[in-house]
């Protein structure tokens, strides 16, 4: 499975490099870590206030500020964009990486995402 993640990750050669972060996993996604360049990534990601200098943490093309709450939407179930995401994850259980590599390649200018491998010097262990 780490062999298979390593893989995955590699494939990743544009926009969507692979960022290398550590300190604690737990404060990373939803406290305090200023050892990140993301801290408290959920609400920075999600909540999109556009005040000068407030929860602007990320890249601009992940990070985009918004008026009001939430630069999300929730996805129908059937959505298109959860197809997408569903082969894409069939293909790479399945080992196609050669087709998970184009169809991710192809989704660069759709989704926002960005790779992080996190090391969390707190369990000694690397996501």
């Amino acid at each position: 499975m780490k062999r298979s993640l390593i893989t995955l990750l590699s494939l990743f050669s544009l926009r969507a490099g692979i960022v290398y972060e550590s300190g604690n996993l737990i404060e990373f996604f939803g406290g305090t870590a200023p050892e990140s360049a993301y801290n408290n990534w959920v609400s920075h990601v999600t909540e999109g206030i556009a005040n000068d200098g407030y929860n602007d943490y990320g890249p601009e093309w992940l990070d985009v500020q918004t008026n009001g709450f939430g630069h999300h939407k929730k996805l129908s179930e059937f959505s298109q964009t959860l197809v997408y995401w569903e082969t894409i994850l069939s293909q790479f259980i399945n080992g196609d990486t050669t087709l998970v590599d184009s169809l991710l390649q192809d989704s660069l200018d759709s989704f926002f995402y960005e790779l992080v491998i996190f090391e969390d010097t707190t369990l000694n262990k690397t996501f």
